[in-house]
């Protein structure tokens, strides 16, 4: 065979090899199950009621999620949520993102402790202030903030809280 020849049955068979289809078997690859990060909107700067940081705060604890949920504020909100009923109780694992903390104040109003974080709890609270909070039962508890839970303040102003002891934060957990 000449060399024209075998170089053209090499090229017939580059090219027939080429157009055979590989055939690969049909499978199911099973992936590790998704969950969303469920986020609630506080849309005004209620103690209570609908639309307000307390009653997020309860959907968040209520939500069947068992990650993380994310608290968010209205971007067109400014101003100071004042504490009228009770402490706002942190009792899931949640992320506040607040305005800025020259944007958002939440007050205890001289008669509450503003955040109270549970046991087994991560909560995150960034971009707020944390203003005149004060354990009402004259108990030996934090002023501004009780953490009991996993908590991570970022840019966050802790001022004029008032306690016996932890007047900013009294931390019985893991604070970061």
């Amino acid at each position: 065979m000449n060399p024209v020849s075998k170089c053209r049955q090499l090229l017939r068979t580059w090219v027939t090899r080429r157009r055979q289809r590989v055939r690969r078997p049909d499978y199911v690859e099973f992936l590790e199950d998704r969950v969303l990060l469920t986020t609630f909107t506080v849309q005004n700067l209620n103690d209570a009621g609908t639309g307000s940081l307390r009653e997020a705060l309860a959907a968040a604890r209520d939500d069947a999620n068992t990650d993380a949920d994310v608290i968010e504020f209205d971007a067109g909100l400014s101003g100071a949520i004042t504490l009228s009923t009770a402490t706002l109780a942190v009792e899931s694992d949640v992320t506040i993102m607040g305005l800025g903390s020259g944007n958002l104040l939440i007050s205890g109003d001289n008669q509450f402790v503003v955040f109270d974080v549970a046991s087994g709890v991560t909560a995150t609270i960034q971009d707020l202030t944390v203003a005149q909070g004060r354990d009402g039962t004259d108990a030996i508890r934090g002023g501004g903030i009780v953490n009991q839970g996993d908590l991570t303040l970022t840019n966050v102003i802790l001022t004029t809280n008032n306690s016996r002891r932890g007047a900013a934060l009294l931390n019985e957990g893991t604070a970061h």
